[in-house]
């Protein structure tokens, strides 16, 4: 019991921390694009696909997590639901 929720919590502060993560930086960073958002979620469906030396469930887990947080963002840009920010003037 203590460790299925303790995956829940690494899971989900995985997931969230990812997202927040790329949201920022899609919105902040002009030459962030998504194809660079495709390109980083691609490698790490390779990266997930490579667990040959066997890397344990909780790392299995954080992947999962990052990639899941990858394709909710990606559908949000491509959904018009998340749009870059407009630069700030001084």
């Amino acid at each position: 019991m203590f460790f299925e929720d303790h995956e829940d919590v690494v899971y989900d502060e995985t997931f969230n921390k990812t997202y927040h993560d790329m949201v920022e930086k899609y919105q902040t960073d002009p030459l962030y694009e998504v194809k660079d958002l495709r390109e980083f979620l691609d490698s790490m469906y390779i990266y997930a696909g490579q667990d040959w030396d066997g890397r344990g469930e909780l790392k299995n887990l954080k992947n999962s997590a990052i990639i899941a947080a990858l394709e909710v963002a990606l559908e949000e840009i491509e959904a018009g639901t998340l749009t870059k920010k407009e630069p700030k003037t001084a």
